[in-house]
């Protein structure tokens, strides 16, 4: 079985930063509700779906995020711009939601960063000897490639 482990929060943050920095601007319904994640998650899935036919869907996401790492070491993320994300995180619940409905196996875990998710579960499922493509554009992901583990770098395009 081809089995899809997609970092849910790199393909979201990705697309709406990619929105954002457009002409056009963040998206939004006539009564101004946003809907920038929701339309260009979902675009990037049906894409994905098309061109990497897998037998299996898991999307993984952060949330509540991972305290150990920073605790191991502090400057974790530390060059990250901060800036406020309070509408891009609503967003986000409404998304995922949204994926529920349409069927998507997510996995989240509480205090743990989708990286290790995935990788957890692209070692897991390997050795159940189903072939793993995971999809994210996040380099970290390279040492996990392996026999039955691929990586698969989407472009994000608006």
């Amino acid at each position: 079985m081809k089995i899809a482990l997609i970092d849910g929060n790199n393909l979201a943050y990705k697309a709406y930063s990619r929105f954002s920095e457009s002409k056009t601007g963040l998206l939004k319904t006539s009564v101004g509700v946003p809907t920038t994640v929701i339309f260009s998650l979902l675009r990037m899935l049906n894409v994905l779906v098309e061109r990497t036919k897998f037998d299996k869907c898991i999307i993984c996401w952060d949330v509540s995020g991972s305290h150990y790492r920073k605790a191991l070491y502090p400057e974790y993320k530390a060059h990250r711009k901060t800036k406020d994300m309070k509408e891009y995180y609503d967003e986000l619940d409404s998304a995922r939601n949204y994926l529920k409905q349409l069927g998507f196996v997510q996995a989240i875990c509480k205090g743990v960063e989708a990286d290790d998710v995935i990788g957890f579960l692209s070692e897991h499922l390997s050795k159940q000897k189903h072939k793993i493509v995971i999809i994210s554009d996040d380099k970290d992901f390279y040492q996990l490639c392996k026999h039955r583990v691929k990586i698969y770098r989407p472009i994000v395009d608006n």
